[in-house]
């Protein structure tokens, strides 16, 4: 019985032992998550991408799991979801045993080796954005727990961004012009921005990426990652983004258009020498802009430059014209001859500048030539003189083909001739360009040039006379005649042979025939002359060397000229001797004369008188006083009349009552001068007014209420009479033949009561006015005035020359006229 009980004792202690020993000796299970960051998902948003976690669970123990609890705590605590095991069954008192004496092995919850959570909370809703711990609580059969934790961040919000291009075309070839390009965008910050640059087919040649931190506006210069500059073409800019949720965002903008390549623009002047010289030919020339470069033109801009490169003339515009005309001129005014540069920059969208210039000539000065040539006669007549006409041609203008043409009197084209690289000599032998001689008549030669500016430079000999006759001779003197007195005038002629220019003679006779018929023959050989050329001139002196009497003599000329001595003799030139001056008289009428306009002797005329034997060269009438002249004058025999209206070469009209001399010169065909002289003599001019001729004088003007002329009128005015009163006076004296009234007036101060004034004019104007003309009659006889030939009326107020109301004026109606009459016709 007493070992029994110890059996039973040794049976119970022996697991406590066990199991004692066993808890020391194991210690809690290790957990793990398997992520030490945070795990983003995003549900909610890019589906197949992240919508889910899977959370790996990892669990060693050297004990027996019995517990296993997943939590998902939102930020606030809150438990959105939850995932665990199933309790175990409790082992009995024998199992316990059997798995202490390892005979058994202890139960242990079977934990999965990872849990998946899809954002939803245990109802299947979809949780919000926002962190979460997600937390693993592992128990063992000791009782000992572990956990572990990691944090998942639901994000269904994708990065977002905005990329704008302003102007998506640029030319990076470092000439300052768009080398560059801005990209300008904004995002949300993320852990990478990737920008890229792609062709269209999506090949990426360019990638940049921006580490945590958000896209900004960037400047790309085109250059790749190794430096070198991308090549021209169209291209993408693609900013893109994925967050740690898996959102993924990619925008894409384009494209953009690299131009860096050269631009051409081709320019060509038609033509490049212009002569803006308004005569149709040249005047402006058409540039021609061709573009062969592909690319938007957005400005161009035109100069015309000089040959010092500066400007002188721009233009500006935002197309590319197909034609421009350049005239030569800068504001309406040519510019001068030279060198000009027309300078185009072309500027395209992409900021690349194509630079073309082209050179203009203005060139408005045409070829010249100097032509030098003897006397415009050919005689192909084999003769040996004027066979051939010779043109000697000089130009400085070497780059210009000068041709020559010889045309017929009808402007027919007989010969052509050209020469490039210079002008040369013109050699005419009067044939055509079959080698035919040519009819006689007159021939125009003509040669010109036209340059490159289309300058027609042309010179021209018009009336070649192109004859088969002979030669001629003709004698000429310088005058018709000559007077050998010793004098000093014209004592002797000089005769000259002329002809055909440069005639080369043999021998020359002249033959003198006298007024009585005798002939007196002088060659070269008695003049001491040898090689005579046509034109010959030699003076009556060596001539005449017997007594010359006067009288028409006569000379002839003959030559001998050639091998064949052929002759040639001149027609008879008459030659006058005349030692003995013209006879000469002139007389005027009527005497005298009046131009002054009354209808009467308006003019004057002079009626010379001439007698000579041989005849008159010239004459002159001159009419002259101080130093104002008139003068008539004439080659030959003077007119039977010669009238003058009375006015001078300066315009001014004779005096009045004045005597002017006249002086009458002729010259006969002698060289002798005669002279006659006459006088001209002005009447007294009158004005015709009220039916009456009043002398041409100012009239005498008075004082108020006076017939007084000298104290009481102003200086100017008093004179003014005076020096009316003396020229009345002297008039009167000269032409006794006249009588003159003398007529008074005066002011009315009552004109405006027509009663009263009728009172006032036969009480106290027609006394006063009559008192006025007395006074100048005084005057009158005071200068030796023949009493008997002055009358006196006076008319008061009823003849005025200004309104009585002009209250400034009138003061002229106070006055004395002179009306002037004939002694027979009173």
């Amino acid at each position: 019985m007493k070992r029994w009980w110890t059996v039973v004792a040794m049976l119970v202690l022996l697991p406590a032992l066990l199991f004692a020993g066993g808890k020391k000796e194991k210690g809690p299970p290790i957990v793990s998550l398997g992520e030490e960051e945070a795990v983003y998902i995003s549900p909610g948003a890019s589906p197949g991408v992240q919508d889910a976690i899977v959370i790996p669970l990892s669990v060693t123990a050297n004990t027996s799991i019995q517990d296993y609890r997943i939590v998902i705590q939102d930020e606030a605590g809150k438990v959105v979801f939850t995932a665990q095991s199933e309790p175990l069954p409790k082992p009995g008192f024998f199992s316990n045993l059997l798995i202490s004496l390892g005979l058994k092995k202890r139960p242990s919850v079977e934990i999965p080796s990872s849990v998946e959570w899809n954002g939803t909370d245990t109802e299947g809703r979809a949780v919000p954005e926002g962190s979460y711990t997600c937390t693993l609580t592992v128990t063992d059969h000791l009782g000992q727990t572990s956990t572990s934790s990691i944090s998942v961040v639901v994000d269904n919000t994708p990065p977002s961004a905005q990329v704008r291009i302003p102007e998506p075309i640029f030319s990076p070839n470092g000439d300052g012009r768009k080398d560059t390009i801005v990209v300008e965008q904004s995002g949300t910050t993320e852990e990478q921005w990737v920008m890229s640059v792609q062709r269209e087919d999506g090949t990426e040649v360019f990638r940049y990426v921006l580490e945590n931190g958000a896209p900004a506006s960037v400047f790309w210069d085109g250059k790749l990652s190794d430096g070198t500059i991308i090549s021209d073409g169209e291209y993408y800019y693609v900013l893109s983004s994925t967050d740690r949720a898996g959102n993924a965002f990619s925008t894409k903008a384009g494209p953009v258009v690299v131009d860096a390549a050269p631009k051409q623009v081709v320019v060509k002047a038609e033509p490049d020498h212009i002569s803006p010289n308004a005569d149709d030919v040249q005047d402006f020339c058409v540039i021609t802009l061709v573009d062969r470069s592909p690319g938007q033109v957005v400005g161009v801009r035109g100069e015309v430059r000089d040959a010092d490169g500066r400007v002188l003339a721009s233009a500006s515009s935002f197309e590319l014209p197909t034609t421009y005309v350049f005239n030569g001129r800068f504001d309406d005014t040519v510019l001068p001859d030279g060198e000009y540069t027309l300078r185009l920059e072309t500027e395209y969208l992409s900021g690349t500048v194509a630079v073309t210039e082209v050179p203009v000539v203005i060139d408005t000065q045409p070829p010249v030539t100097l032509l030098q040539y003897g006397p415009r006669k050919l005689s192909p007549n084999d003769d040996g003189f004027q066979d051939v006409f010779v043109v000697e041609q000089t130009s400085p203008d070497k780059d210009v083909v000068w041709t020559s043409e010889v045309r017929s009197p009808q402007g027919q084209l007989v010969l052509t001739h050209t020469w490039e690289g210079g002008l040369g000599d013109f050699v005419w032998d009067g044939t055509d360009e079959t080698g035919k001689k040519v009819p006689e008549g007159l021939y125009t030669y003509r040669v010109y040039a036209r340059d490159e500016a289309g300058n027609l430079g042309m010179a021209e000999i018009n009336e070649i006379a192109v004859s088969y006759a002979l030669p001629r001779i003709d004698l000429a003197a310088d005058h018709p005649g000559f007077s050998p007195n010793g004098d000093g005038v014209r004592d002797s002629l000089e005769i000259t042979v002329t002809g055909d220019e440069g005639l080369p003679v043999n021998r020359l006779v002249i033959t003198i025939t006298t007024p009585q018929g005798e002939r007196y023959v002088v060659d070269q050989q008695m003049l001491g002359v040898e090689g005579i050329v046509i034109p010959f001139t030699i003076s009556t002196e060596r001539l005449l060397t017997m007594e010359v009497p006067d009288g028409r003599y006569e000379l002839v000329a003959s030559a001998t000229y050639g091998e064949k001595d052929t002759v040639l003799e001149s027609a008879p030139l008459p030659v006058w001797v005349d030692t003995v001056p013209p006879e000469v008289s002139v007389k005027t009428e009527p005497v005298p004369f009046s131009p002054d306009g009354d209808g009467r002797d308006e003019v004057v005329a002079f009626i010379p008188e001439v007698r000579d034997e041989s005849g008159i060269e010239s004459w002159e009438l001159v009419i002259a006083n101080k130093d104002r002249k008139q003068t008539f004058s004439e080659d030959g025999e003077p007119p039977a009349r010669i009238v003058w209206d009375g006015f001078f070469e300066s315009g001014d009209l004779a005096e009045q009552a004045h005597d002017y001399p006249v002086a009458f010169t002729v010259t006969d065909l002698g060289g002798n001068v005669a002279k006659a002289s006459a006088l001209v003599v002005t009447d007294v001019y009158v004005v015709i007014k009220d039916g009456g001729a009043y002398i041409s004088v100012p009239d005498i003007h008075f004082a108020p209420f006076t017939a007084d002329y000298t104290d009481k009128v102003p200086s100017e005015i008093r004179e003014e009479n005076l020096r009316t009163l003396d020229e009345v006076a002297a008039m009167l004296k000269k032409f006794p033949q006249y009588t003159v009234q003398l007529e008074g007036h005066a002011v009315s101060l009552l004109w405006f009561d027509p009663e009263r004034a009728k009172v006032e004019h036969q009480e106290v104007l027609v006394p006063l006015s009559r008192a006025r003309a007395e006074a100048v009659r005084k005057a009158l006889i005071s200068r030796g005035v023949d009493p008997s030939r002055l009358s006196i009326v006076g008319y008061g107020g009823s003849r005025p020359i200004v309104p009585f109301s002009d209250l400034k004026k009138r003061w002229v109606n106070r006055r004395v006229e002179f009306l002037l009459k004939e002694k027979s016709g009173e």
